[in-house]
């Protein structure tokens, strides 16, 4: 090994936004030694090296060759100054052949002719001298990565380079093509050659390696003579401590045999491969280049065509056709070239690590605009009505917002027949926007005031509510008429009206023409009522205490209640509103005992029918589950009001109370604003 210094790198930094990669970093390379470049991930060694290559151009420091202090700005500055980089992630083109690659940027010709015939014999001797069994005529993307990997190397020497960098050089090849990688990098220092390798193989540097330098957080921490040091010291130098426990793998063989696979072919490199892979055991793959252990796993993933074989995954055997069906079945690949097969480069990270639970929410997507797109039209109906029956009952609030929607609703199907486009979300609307407007219910209800006042009213409410269900019984069996519109219509009346019926809809299976018929019967008595009350009250000699009680449990729903409080306030100069208004809202809490009640007599209807349909009867089916979330609703205001926090989350609901509004689930007039 000669003395001579063939380069020194001198105070070398580097910088990018946010990480200094290196930090005043020394370096030296002899003529004809090996020189290994030694540290961590992350330890700078990569980066030192772009900068001797000019991809990267330093921020200080010198680079001198020969004693001769050099600028490298670029590839072709570092090209010109004799250095040949053999990287690590291969820099080959893929759709040219292997003579065009190894002379690319050198090609063999005059003026704008290349001698391909000329590139190809050249590249040919040098393939041989080198020990390489390929053929230069080959396009690189038919090779193995272990042959890739060996034409980039018979590139770099065949510059004739002074400086010669390699980087894990040895990460894909064989231990044959290892030996003769060795036997070609000790023929270049015999010429005088000067070779940076770096690799973590640290019995790569014992049996190649002249000197090691070890870098540590972008900083240089010391130069070894490679016979004069050990592991140890090496590792302790590496990360900056001594390490006394090295990591052992103890392992148990099971007899949990997790993958079988018999007779594996693929028709050209696979041949009769059969193997067992038991729980916890991890199974190498020996072979040369060419062998087929690539191919194998490949054909066992559903990558390769005309695979035969079994394959058994826990002991049933299973098809793996593709990949996709590998995936299925619990397995996974880590591909030999990961750059082009396992990874999208031109994707970032988020869609690399999801892109095998794409399909999942591709599905998920195509069901949910399926969905939309089927109740799409109905929605928009049902929103078209609702809107100006939304702002007509604004300003008539004394007829309502849902007397106008049925109005409306009338004439509309005068004209309108045919449903088929409009059934489904006319259906979804009913049923699944009346729900979530219930549970907004649940949020103009304060607890703990229903409970302070409502306790006064309460008997009085109570005899109404059964009064109400009685009558409405009495009446459809005297007169015959259909039980679930009888039923809508008691609850509604005796409760809250629309809310109610909302409510008790789905738990009776109650349809469209039902809940219509419910709630125009309903609001017709809330318009009358609002008309009447206020003058009824005076003949009867009510006192503004009485009254706000009879408002509140006499009249159905919340808007009536709040007009005919309003009309009643107007006369008398008082304010009844209030008063009436929570009375109201502690009827609203009916709403749970009573549909509680019909969901388990659902029940017991269901059971005296599977006594001889044999059916089993759901609970989870039944429930009306949205009454819980009504409850929780007026649990959490209750809470939020003794922290002060009900006005910030009306604030942030507005469109939940315009759906809200529309349907009747809230007090119109602004002076309610002054509840509790």
């Amino acid at each position: 090994m000669a003395d001579n210094i063939l380069l020194r790198m001198k105070n070398i930094s580097k910088s990018f936004p946010g990480v200094k990669a290196l930090d005043k970093v020394n370096f030296e390379l002899k003529a004809g030694e090996v020189h290994a470049l030694l540290g961590e991930n992350g330890a700078g060694k990569s980066t030192l090296i772009k900068v001797l290559g000019g991809i990267y151009s330093l921020d200080e420091g010198e680079i001198e060759i020969e004693g001769k202090k050099v600028s490298i700005e670029s590839v072709h500055d570092a090209s010109k100054n004799n250095i040949a980089i053999i990287h690590q992630e291969l820099v080959l083109v893929p759709y040219m052949s292997v003579a065009e690659n190894i002379y690319l940027g050198r090609e063999s010709g005059k003026g704008f002719s290349v001698n391909i015939s000329k590139m190809e014999k050249d590249a040919g001797k040098i393939l041989d001298d080198l020990g390489m069994d390929i053929d230069s005529r080959e396009l690189v993307m038919n090779l193995p990565i272990a042959k890739q990997q060996m034409v980039e190397i018979t590139k770099a020497v065949s510059v004739n380079a002074k400086i010669l960098v390699m980087d894990e050089p040895t990460s894909s090849i064989s231990d044959r093509e290892v030996e003769n990688l060795f036997k070609i990098m000790r023929d270049l220092t015999k010429k005088g050659v000067g070779i940076i390798y770096i690799s973590h193989k640290m019995s790569e540097l014992e049996e190649i390696c002249d000197r090691v330098s070890v870098m540590r957080d972008g900083e240089y921490v010391g130069t070894k003579v490679v016979k004069e040091t050990d592991k140890d010291e090496l590792i302790s130098m590496m990360v900056g401590r001594t390490l006394t426990n090295y990591y052992v793998r103890d392992f148990m063989p099971t007899k949990d045999v997790v993958l079988k696979v018999e007779n594996l072919k693929d028709g050209d490199k696979v041949k009769n491969v059969s193997f067992e892979l038991r729980k916890g055991e991890i199974i190498g793959f020996a072979g040369l280049v060419g062998a087929g252990r690539s191919e194998a796993m490949q054909a066992i993933f559903g990558l390769s065509k005309d695979v035969v074989g079994d394959i058994y995954i826990e002991g049933k055997k299973v098809g793996i056709k593709n990949p996709k069906d590998a995936i299925k079945n619990g397995l996974a690949l880590v591909p030999e070239s990961r750059k082009e097969q396992g990874l999208y480069l031109l994707q970032d990270i988020k869609y690399n690590t999801t892109i095998e639970v794409l399909d999942e929410f591709i599905k998920k997507e195509i069901v949910f605009m399926k969905s939309f797109s089927k109740n799409f039209y109905g929605i928009l109906l049902c929103l078209l009505i609702a809107t100006p029956a939304w702002f007509l009952g604004k300003t008539l609030p004394l007829v309502g917002a849902p007397v106008f929607a049925i109005f409306i609703g009338m004439i509309v199907n005068t004209f309108y027949k045919d449903r088929a486009k409009t059934g489904a979300g006319i259906k979804f609307t009913s049923k699944y926007i009346l729900q979530f407007a219930v549970i907004l219910l649940g949020f103009g209800l304060n607890l703990s005031q229903v409970l302070m006042v409502g306790t006064t009213s309460l008997p009085i409410i109570l005899s109404t509510i059964t009064t109400s269900l009685f009558c409405a019984w009495l009446l459809q069996k005297k007169f015959n008429l259909d039980s679930n519109t009888a039923t809508l219509v008691g609850v509604g009346s005796s409760i809250c009206g629309g809310s109610a019926i909302a409510a008790t809809a789905p738990v009776i299976k109650a349809d469209e023409e039902e809940i219509a018929k419910a709630i125009s019967v309903i609001f017709l008595f809330n318009i009358l009522a609002a008309l009447i009350f206020p003058t009824l009250g005076d003949l009867i000699g009510l006192s503004n205490n009485g009254f706000s009680v009879f408002a509140g449990t006499a009249v159905n729903d919340t808007s009536s209640v709040t007009a005919t409080a309003t009309t009643w306030d107007s006369i008398h100069n008082s304010n009844t509103l209030e008063g009436a208004t929570i009375v109201k809202l502690t009827r609203t809490l009916a709403i749970i005992p009573i549909t509680l009640g019909l969901s388990f007599y659902q029940i017991y209807k269901q059971k005296q029918q599977g006594d001889s349909s044999h059916e089993r009867v759901s609970i989870k089916k039944v429930f009306p589950m949205f009454i819980l979330f009504f409850v929780l609703a007026s649990i959490l205001t209750t809470f939020l009001k003794m922290a002060g926090l009900h006005r910030p989350i009306q604030k942030l609901t507005p469109l939940l109370y315009l759906f809200g509004r529309i349907l009747k689930v809230r007090p119109k007039n602004n002076s309610l604003k002054r509840l509790p």
